[in-house]
């Protein structure tokens, strides 16, 4: 398994993986732009399901927005190292979100 400087590493449901805390950082402050902008911000996420299994916790949740039509579901699994997060792995797919007209 490789090892990165900083240890963090996010991994999408297609296979991308971003790196090291800036990079990731980087991809959060774009996601949470406002949707006039390409961003998603606005967005509450309700979880459905914890399931923690050792260093990693499972969440399955829910997302609303007042700019959705409809709620879009997904699911997070969250790798923990000395208590803090050390890969995140995501089913997150801004294209499958159904946005209002």
């Amino acid at each position: 398994m490789a090892q990165y400087d900083d240890d963090m590493v996010f991994l999408s449901k297609d296979g991308g993986a971003v790196r090291g805390r800036e990079a990731i950082g980087q991809m959060f402050q774009k996601a949470l732009m406002p949707p006039s902008k390409g961003g998603q911000c606005g967005m509450k996420m309700i979880p459905e399901q914890i399931i923690v299994v050792g260093n990693t916790v499972n969440v399955v949740w829910r997302m609303e927005a007042p700019f959705f039509a409809e709620p879009y579901r997904g699911s997070e699994a969250f790798e923990t190292k000395n208590g803090l997060l050390a890969a995140q792995v995501t089913t997150w797919d801004p294209s499958a979100i159904k946005m209002k007209k």
